[in-house]
């Protein structure tokens, strides 16, 4: 069953307490202004919060990671957040997103505080930004988050990015790197480049600091694909230029901090759904495994 609603991004509030979880019809999709959801078989015991990468919309997420359908029979709803065209959120945007999904799950009747949330790309910086949000306001519980191969630390993403213009390899990289040198500058504006950093990168490498400090109670996925191969021969570059470098960064940073975190590497997994071998893809997750993950921290709850 599909239908629509329509709704704005006027603030609410709404608390969530222990009533017994709605159901819903079966194999039910959502579509409203600022979400796709999935509802479940039966009543919603917890909900997975998605976000997509770089401009991606729901209907992409949909064709590149179809979890919903397992997890339908596990009474998990998912909430698509819409196309967000931001590697990184600011604290007015991160209050939007986050009152639009407090007025989707009222209006839905998704009574429960237990959440996982997970994106792709700068969708994970996404994810980490509201499941570190949430986790401090201390209403919702956030059982996990995972991330796929996401720019972690935008100071090296920035620098990264000002030396694959010099190095002129690749049109496509050249061109990525000058929208996130452009947007980054855009952003810091007469402003402090330091303070930027330190306010808005979740990871900085250079300073061995990082701004999860609220999700040490929360367990931690970050799934990354180390081909250096691939970006050797199609962008000229180092695994040290790579989100692999970073993200194993971050792993070692939180695990001496006594943060549950696991980083998984993958080989070979990366594609595109056009069949483009691409190690930065949502495809290096292991649906299935995913979803055994999120239901043993179900048990754990």
């Amino acid at each position: 069953m599909v239908f629509s609603l329509v709704m704005s991004m006027a603030f609410a509030a709404l608390a969530f307490n222990n009533e017994q979880p709605a159901v819903h019809p079966s194999n039910e999709t959502v579509h409203d202004t600022n979400f796709q959801i999935s509802l479940p078989d039966g009543p919603v015991e917890s909900i997975l919060i998605l976000f997509g990468g770089y401009g991606q919309k729901p209907n992409d997420v949909l064709l590149a990671f179809p979890i919903e359908s397992k997890l339908r029979d596990q009474n998990i709803a998912v909430i698509y957040v819409k196309q967000l065209n931001r590697i990184w959120l600011n604290a007015d945007e991160l209050t939007s997103i986050q009152e639009a999904i407090v007025q989707t799950r009222s209006a839905h009747a998704l009574i429960t505080n237990q959440l996982f949330l997970g994106g792709f790309s700068s969708g994970g910086n996404h994810a980490l930004q509201l499941a570190n949000r949430l986790s401090r306001q201390g209403d919702d519980q956030v059982l996990g988050v995972f991330t796929v191969d996401n720019p972690i630390d935008l100071e090296q993403l920035y620098l990264n990015a000002e030396e694959n213009i010099e190095r002129n390899f690749h049109p496509w990289a050249i061109g990525e790197s000058q929208m996130i040198t452009q947007i980054i500058n855009d952003s810091i504006g007469n402003g402090n480049r330091d303070d930027f950093f330190n306010d808005f990168s979740l990871y900085r490498r250079s300073s061995n600091a990082h701004l999860l400090e609220d999700l040490k109670s929360t367990s931690l996925r970050l799934y990354t694909e180390p081909d250096t191969a691939w970006h050797r021969e199609n962008r000229g570059t180092t695994y040290e230029d790579i989100n692999a470098y970073q993200l194993e960064g971050l792993a070692s940073l939180l695990k001496s901090e006594g943060f549950e975190v696991q980083l998984i590497t993958t080989t070979g997994k990366g594609y595109r759904p056009d069949g483009m071998r691409h190690p930065h893809s949502w495809s290096i997750v292991d649906q299935e495994e995913l979803v055994k993950w999120f239901l043993s921290l179900n048990r754990r709850k």
